[in-house]
């Protein structure tokens, strides 16, 4: 807390700045991301006891709301409170078609049969045709993150810097079988009996490396930025076409058993068996890479070859519900209530 250097901003080189209304500016008619959609269903019922229905879903995004950092916005000096940080690009915000993509195409099977009365069976089965883009736009508790396109593009190539692919939510089959059977006790109440199956297919991952050096040929290209980026991103294939993880077979069971006591009243107490079989694939694991300094480079000068870090392939240092590396092993939940 002494030492006067450590709070003397002249000791500091600045890089980079983020100054809201100094060198950021937000176009006037801005307009959230415009999302159009159309679907085909068609469906038939299967006698008196069930019916079956398939959906096609096509679904793109335009109007993409980004930010831009090109030579012809110019460069604002900043000074705050009488210091001066220096002089920054200017960044604009608007809509943009020019090079952002999303598409999604997907079909929908659903059915379902009663083959006893008290016997019920069915499944939905989705299956994504497409699920592409070159910019995911989310990450966590960052929903509006800001892509790299659009930013000093002299610097970068959509091959190596955004290329265009499968996001990294796409799942080619995603099914669901499902089942009860109700047990007729009479007046010592209903067991309902439950099954599920699970079916993931795999998830895809991409190849890249973060926090590359910006090389000299990069440098070279440099217009006039105030400012010019120092690393970056970079990619060694198509986005997700570094490989997949793996798929999931997973059972889940139910026990539900309620009772009538007056008219609609019934306790019930009901048992969950989740991932009964404990099953534990390797739905997510370790993807880092880093650049072979010894593979050819491209025409920026940055190597076209990678090498896999030493954790590649290992399950994820955390395990949480939006970056899991495996299923959640095998639970038993209990619940009691009263419905009337």
């Amino acid at each position: 807390m002494g030492f006067a250097p450590g709070f003397d901003l002249s000791n500091y080189g600045i890089t980079a700045g983020s100054f809201p209304v100094a060198n950021i500016f937000i176009e006037d008619d801005l307009n959230t991301p415009i999302t159009k959609e159309w679907t085909l269903q068609a469906g038939t019922r299967l006698g008196q006891r069930g019916e079956a229905k398939v959906v096609y879903s096509h679904r793109k995004t335009t109007s993409f709301l980004d930010d831009f950092i090109t030579l012809d916005l110019g460069k604002t000096t900043v000074v705050d409170a009488g210091v001066t940080f220096g002089t920054f690009d200017n960044v604009l915000i608007h809509n943009t078609d020019d090079v952002h993509r999303r598409e999604y195409q997907g079909l929908l099977l659903i059915t379902n049969y009663r083959p006893l009365e008290r016997w019920y069976v069915g499944a939905h089965w989705t299956i994504q045709l497409r699920n592409h883009g070159n910019f995911e736009g989310e990450a966590a508790n960052q929903p509006g993150n800001d892509s790299i396109i659009g930013d000093r593009p002299e610097f970068y190539t959509a091959a190596r810097h955004y290329p265009f692919g499968r996001t990294d939510d796409y799942q080619r089959h995603k099914l669901r079988l499902y089942s009860t059977y109700d047990l007729g006790l009479g007046r010592a109440g209903t067991a309902t009996l439950g099954g599920v199956y699970r079916y993931d297919s795999p998830q895809v991952y991409s190849l890249f490396a973060s926090n590359v050096p910006i090389t000299a040929q990069q440098l070279a290209r440099n217009p006039g930025y105030a400012r010019p980026p120092t690393t970056q991103t970079l990619f060694f294939t198509e986005r997700g076409a570094g490989g997949e993880f793996e798929s999931a077979h997973l059972f889940d069971f139910s026990l539900h058993y309620d009772v009538p006591v007056y008219k609609s009243a019934r306790p019930f107490i009901k048992a969950e068996l989740r991932n009964a079989f404990n099953k534990q694939p390797l739905i997510g694991h370790n993807v880092t890479v880093t650049p072979d300094a010894n593979s050819p480079v491209d025409a920026l000068g940055l190597p076209t070859g990678y090498v896999r870090g030493a954790n590649f392939g290992r399950p994820l240092n955390s395990h949480t519900a939006t970056d899991p590396h495996v299923p959640y092993p095998r639970e038993l939940r209990f619940s009691v209530g009263f419905r009337f």
